[in-house]
């Protein structure tokens, strides 16, 4: 009997092991991913053509996102109180394009800048969706109807240390690049 609670005892042991050693691996791998991030996202940081947009919320203040100006709007501006319609492409800084909503799909992306003018319905599948993330909302609060810009998230203004898969994967620590191209704009107070 006790030769089998000893290799139980074994066993077990092992399996603790080797389980342990995987998470370490997992963990060099989320470093590594981490760094390459950080890199490249201070490689945009200090390159000219990109201008600096400083994050407004109380949690993250003095981070910030940057923008380039692909092509200019003349529009209404967009304030935190505003709705907008939009076009985008996301990829990661490896070049995976993660999620897409472009003008040959045929229907912009309603989004709601602050949460407090978002009307979506999950029952019907209708209106406007909170920013999917605070990276997205400081970058639309500077840009114009019909402007087209690239924009650079760190990932503390995106999904942070947390891997997203709603359709495709993110995985943890991404900096995210994203082209927006703002179709049309409301602004509570005036347009509803």
């Amino acid at each position: 009997m006790k030769k089998y609670v000893y290799l139980a005892m074994l066993l077990l042991c092992s399996a603790v092991l080797f389980t342990a050693c995987g998470d370490d691996d997992e963990e060099v791998i989320d470093e590594a991913w981490k760094t390459e991030n950080e890199q490249a996202f201070q490689e945009i940081a200090s390159n000219s053509a990109y201008t600096k947009i400083q994050a407004q919320s109380s949690t993250n203040m003095g981070k910030v996102v940057y923008k380039r100006i692909l092509k200019e709007g003349t529009g209404k501006k967009i304030f935190f109180n505003s709705r907008v319609d939009v076009y985008y492409k996301g990829w990661l800084v490896d070049g995976t394009s993660y999620n897409q909503r472009l003008f040959e799909d045929g229907v912009p992306y309603q989004v709601a800048v602050s949460s407090t003018v978002a009307n979506y319905s999950s029952s019907s599948s209708t209106g406007y969706m909170t920013c999917p993330i605070e990276g997205w909302s400081t970058a639309l609060q500077t840009m114009k109807e019909g402007e087209k810009a690239e924009i650079w998230i760190p990932q503390e203004l995106g999904y942070g240390s947390i891997s997203y898969t709603e359709k495709e994967e993110i995985p943890a620590y991404s900096t995210l690049k994203i082209e927006i191209e703002v179709v049309k704009t409301y602004t509570y107070g005036i347009d509803f």
